[in-house]
């Protein structure tokens, strides 16, 4: 057993269920996203008119649960795509973080006309199971780094099939886990605790955390899941003691 796997497998029985998983609650900024995108009755759009932010606001108010992003639907595929990125944007951001630049950024992206193009592409990619290229095709994106298109292509790529090694959602929280977790920065940059800004480091993260998900007979985005706020003297003590006891350094 690597030793990873091994510490993990220490901390299972603290993991959440995927029930609970799915359906936590994370709330969004809705006024927010509506005086920018959609506008008050006494007021209109302070940036631009988007329906599918409308559509949002309306059928999935805030707080959204992982289940809800998943639920989400379209007229065309084209359609569900574009509004399952909007409410992953809306779910990563949440409440605290919408400061106006990035509005802008959001803005700009769902006003490019290459966007439905670049997110049909994305889609094609994961139907076919190529999780690398999905993750090549989005890295074009501006404003927006890996740590929250990921999100994206965690709940499109669920919503399409779940049975299979669906996307996983890759932020700065679990990479510095991830650190800790495989005793070398394998899946994050040398300087810092982002996540490598490459397709390939992220199918590898990706496939291993579904081979770790089946030796311990749970989903893997559980185990994305308690990375991303694992309880920290808990975690930090077990990686601590298996990499001593396999007479390895700790990160």
């Amino acid at each position: 057993m690597d030793v990873a796997l091994s510490i993990l497998e220490a901390l299972a029985d603290g993991f959440p269920s995927e029930r609970d998983v799915l359906g936590t609650q994370e709330g969004y900024d809705h006024n927010r996203w509506r005086e920018a995108f959609v506008g008050f009755d006494d007021s209109v759009a302070t940036l631009r008119v988007d329906q599918d932010v409308a559509w949002l606001l309306d059928n999935c108010p805030s707080p959204l649960t992982r289940n809800q992003i998943l639920a989400i639907n379209g007229p065309d595929a084209a359609t569900q795509s574009r509004r399952i990125l909007i409410a992953s944007l809306m779910w990563g951001y949440g409440t605290g973080s919408l400061y106006r630049k990035r509005l802008v950024d959001i803005g700009g992206l769902l006003a490019d006309p290459r966007l439905d193009d670049l997110l049909g592409r994305c889609r094609d990619r994961l139907t076919k199971g190529d999780i690398e290229l999905a993750y090549q095709s989005l890295t074009s994106i501006p404003g927006i780094r890996s740590a929250f298109f990921t999100k994206f292509l965690y709940f499109l790529g669920r919503s399409l099939d779940s049975g299979s090694e669906y996307p996983l959602i890759l932020d700065t929280l679990v990479s510095e886990s991830l650190a800790w977790l495989t005793g070398y920065r394998e899946l994050v940059e040398l300087d810092s605790y982002w996540p490598k800004s490459n397709s390939a480091s992220y199918a590898a993260y990706v496939t291993r955390m579904h081979g770790w998900a089946r030796q311990l007979g749970t989903t893997a985005d559980v185990i994305e899941f308690y990375l991303w706020h694992p309880p920290r003297a808990e975690f930090g003590a077990a990686c601590r003691t298996a990499y001593r006891g396999a007479g390895a350094k700790t990160p």
